[in-house]
């Protein structure tokens, strides 16, 4: 992700591929930075994904909050 917020323009590039999550370790640590990448790469629908996923995984209802307004809201990222 830092790729993403250093160079943008680079990262944006569409032959960018992002790490797929493991499906045999249930956590919502990674998917909010995936869901936060894909949306800055231009891939809204991976991005909405992610966050639901994270919403779906997290203990934390502030945190299934914000997911669920990423997975709900528009998935451009804030300035």
């Amino acid at each position: 992700m830092a790729a993403a917020t250093r160079d943008t323009s680079e990262a944006g590039s569409a032959g960018r591929s992002v790490a797929a999550p493991d499906p045999s370790t249930p956590t919502s640590s990674g998917a909010p930075a995936r869901g936060e990448l894909l949306a800055r790469l231009g891939r809204p629908d991976e991005a909405r994904a992610e966050f639901e996923r994270a919403a779906e995984l997290t203990r934390n209802a502030a945190e299934r909050g914000l997911f669920r307004e990423r997975v709900n809201g528009p998935s451009e990222p804030s300035a």
